[in-house]
């Protein structure tokens, strides 16, 4: 940890550091389940196994035969209400931004750490006029060449 945090500077990758400041205390993020109990009490522990399992349970726990009755109903009548949903217009979706759009998003960013491209919500809220006629320029070239 000394000679990583000695030779830190503005551009260490926020991410790694706070992997390494969590790891010095102990706590580690760890995503592999590294073994279940399978429904029919068998020990898993390939992760395709424990995969398949999680699927198999989901299936069955979303499955009709669950739900009461009375749910069931009211399932059926909401789906039969998304069908009357009238969807919105190709061309509403992609019209242009506008200067006003970005301004109020712009002042609605939270203060959160910036991305790989370093680049701070406070630095966009601080930006002028001309940053942001470029910003329009870039969502609307997005917008119109996908």
């Amino acid at each position: 940890w000394k000679s990583y945090s000695e030779g830190m500077d503005f551009h260490a990758d926020q991410r790694e550091a706070w992997a390494r400041v969590r790891a010095c205390g102990g706590r580690r993020k760890e995503n592999h389940i590294p073994m279940i109990k399978g429904t029919d009490g068998t020990i898993l522990t390939e992760s395709k196994e424990i995969a398949d399992e999680f699927n198999r349970e989901q299936v069955r726990y979303s499955s009709d035969d669950e739900l009461t009755l009375q749910t069931l109903r009211i399932k059926y009548r909401i789906l039969e209400g998304m069908r009357n949903i009238i969807p919105i217009p190709r061309i509403e979706i992609t019209s242009p931004v506008s200067f006003t759009e970005i301004n109020t998003k712009i002042a609605r960013l939270q203060g959160k750490t910036p991305g790989r491209d370093r680049i701070s919500y406070r630095m966009i809220k601080e930006s002028g006029p001309g940053f942001r006629e470029r910003l329009l320029n870039l969502y609307n070239r997005i917008i119109e060449e996908g």
